[in-house]
């Protein structure tokens, strides 16, 4: 297993987590904004 490897697999599951956190604060804000 290379280093190399194992970079992009915890890039990758810290970029997908970001973008779930982007998108649920995302969807809490647009839900706040339209109450």
């Amino acid at each position: 297993m290379t280093y190399g490897l194992v970079l992009s697999i915890i890039g990758a599951a810290i970029a997908a987590g970001l973008a779930g956190i982007g998108s649920a604060v995302g969807v809490s804000i647009a839900g706040r904004s339209a109450t």
